[in-house]
């Protein structure tokens, strides 16, 4: 076994290590196993699965591994010199962002479909990964089969990306999908995706938003050269919106999305964040239901890019892993460094989230007698919100409520919520049930 610069490298075949053997890490093992000829082709060089990490070695697994390639002990792995490329399915950052980290360090070109670990830590893991002379690939972290990250970094490289609108999570996509089209409360939505497997059991990282913000961490960096800290990114989730508000979206022409939404900005700032909008019914991502995903790319050269397909389930990761791996070998076996995306050093200043000038969906709840829209109207010509539309639907004939829904002209956000918090002191408005920001 030849090295070079501290870097493991072939000379009759390629070694891959597996850590994990979940849903994903048993469809990657057995493609490796029963794909192998196919993958020599492709590469030029024997693909072998020489080590996988478990939890269990005696578990009885319907995929036949041989038990002297399973082993508990990472270190295993990364010491094996026959092992060339890391493919790190484990999911989480404990155990995860350590064994990359030693893997990297032991030039070992790594491969993860960890968006949590990219978007915590791919800087840091770049930066690793250069100063080894490695590989670092994460095209399965975002989007499953759909080559979102390869698409941003060679297709898209030469073009100045000045929007990226996405539906990046199948199981929010889905749960919204089935409130607008079988007109289900959220509670039994969810049930639903669970039951079909779109959601986990606890689904929390999902509906909050949290898991589109780790993508769009992921995606921003790449396509406006600039780490971004998901942290810092606003997310907003779906867990507020009510069947009704499918019902007057569509009456206005609109969908209901949760969308991770980056933009540059003038003074070249990003806003960037993650929540729900309206989307004009007959726009593309209006279009994109079920657990589907899709990503809308805008720049100078390229003017506007629509990528779309299944963002989840086995066999969609792990064709973008093995399409990973299967670069990152080609360039192993014709002795070429392998190639790594980069991320730009230059920071990016985010663009203040309350400061975003767009128009509003408001719906409330309100006594249905004489005054109270002219109080509302007051309250919100006060900060200069105009409206542009307005319905009026009576609840009950008994209870003397109504449900009012107001779609404004564009105003800014922070003095929007100003508005939505003295509406809420107004004798007469029961509830400020949902606000929603239009995406035009």
């Amino acid at each position: 076994m030849d090295k070079e610069d501290g870097k493991k490298l072939p000379s009759k075949e390629i070694g891959i290590g597996l850590l994990g053997l979940g849903v994903i890490g048993s469809e990657v093992a057995s493609t490796l196993i029963n794909s192998s000829e196919e993958l020599e082709k492709k590469v030029g060089l024997p693909i072998k699965l020489s080590g996988v990490l478990v939890k269990n070695i005696e578990k009885v697994r319907s995929l036949n591994i041989p038990k002297n390639l399973l082993t508990t002990d990472r270190s295993v792995i990364i010491n094996n010199p026959k092992i060339h490329i890391l493919v790190e399915v484990i999911g989480g950052t404990t155990i995860a962002a350590s064994a990359v980290r030693e893997a990297l360090q032991a030039g070992i070109h790594v491969i993860t479909a960890n968006k949590e670990l990219v978007a915590k830590f791919g800087s840091e893991l770049h930066d690793l990964a250069s100063a080894n002379g490695v590989a670092f690939h994460y095209e399965a972290a975002v989007g499953g089969g759909i080559p979102l990250v390869a698409t941003l970094n060679r297709a898209l490289v030469a073009s100045r990306v000045t929007t990226l609108r996405a539906i990046i999570n199948g199981t929010t996509n889905y749960i919204l999908s089935e409130m607008a089209k079988n007109k289900l409360s959220f509670s039994k939505a969810i049930k639903q995706a669970q039951d079909l497997g779109y959601a986990e059991p606890d689904p929390t990282s999902d509906i909050d938003g949290s898991d589109a913000a780790f993508k769009l961490a992921i995606l921003t960096g790449i396509a406006f050269d600039s780490p971004i800290n998901y942290n810092d990114i606003y997310k907003e989730g779906i867990v507020d919106l009510a069947p009704n508000d499918f019902v007057y979206a569509d009456e206005l022409g609109y969908s209901i999305k949760l969308l991770a939404i980056a933009k540059r900005q003038d003074d070249d700032s990003i806003d960037a964040r993650v929540h729900p909008v309206l989307l004009n019914k007959d726009t593309p991502l209006a279009k994109v239901d079920g657990v589907l995903n899709a990503i809308e790319v805008s720049g100078d050269l390229i003017g506007q890019v629509l990528l779309y397909g299944e963002g989840a389930g086995a066999q969609p990761t792990t064709n973008s892993i093995l399409s990973d791996l299967v670069e990152i070998a080609r360039d192993l076996s014709l002795d070429n460094v392998a190639i790594h995306s980069h991320q730009n050093e230059q920071k990016h200043n985010l663009y203040p989230s309350n400061q975003i000038t767009v128009r509003y969906y408001i719906r409330m709840l309100v006594s249905d007698e004489p005054g109270v829209m002219s109080k509302i109207t007051q309250v919100l010509a006060q900060k200069t919100i105009s409206i542009a539309s307005v319905i009026q639907r009576e609840t009950s004939a008994s209870n003397k409520l109504a449900e009012v829904v107001i779609m404004t002209h564009k105003a800014i956000e922070n003095e929007l919520h100003e508005s939505i918090t003295e509406l809420k002191k107004v004798i007469g408005v029961k509830d400020v049930a949902t606000v929603i920001r239009l995406e035009e």
